[in-house]
């Protein structure tokens, strides 16, 4: 699902009211997401991530999925990752876009036990 600048600027709607809502609309239809990946490059993507990391899916909950907010660049963000231009998100989507396992072989646990990948860079 992809979101423009646009999109945001309805009166008092956010991105991360727009996937908090349908987050909890698939998830209550028993439809949880294995993954969520967002992609952000501004402002407006903060919401989103801030959202998806502290407010839908608590880290008891046994059908929360892998969460992946990405910003654009290497600034401060809420998200936990990031990729260095829209070049890196063009190959990201293409390269998931080829994946058909569950989880995929690029994705690594580290030590802390956090997920990394060899497509983006904790932030």
């Amino acid at each position: 699902m992809f979101f423009n600048k646009d999109y945001s600027t309805l009166q008092g709607m956010t991105k991360g009211l727009v996937v908090e809502d349908i987050l909890s609309k698939m998830t209550k239809d028993g439809k949880s997401p294995d993954f969520v990946l967002c992609i952000g490059d501004d402002r407006s993507d903060e919401d989103m991530f801030e959202s998806l990391l502290s407010k839908l899916y608590s880290e008891t909950s046994s059908t929360a999925p892998e969460i992946f907010a990405c910003t654009v660049g290497q600034k401060p963000s809420k998200a936990g990752y990031y990729l260095d231009d829209t070049e890196d998100v063009m190959m990201l989507l293409r390269d998931l876009s080829t994946v058909s396992v569950p989880k995929p072989a690029c994705l690594e646990e580290n030590s802390g036990g956090e997920t990394e990948s060899a497509f983006f860079k904790n932030v």
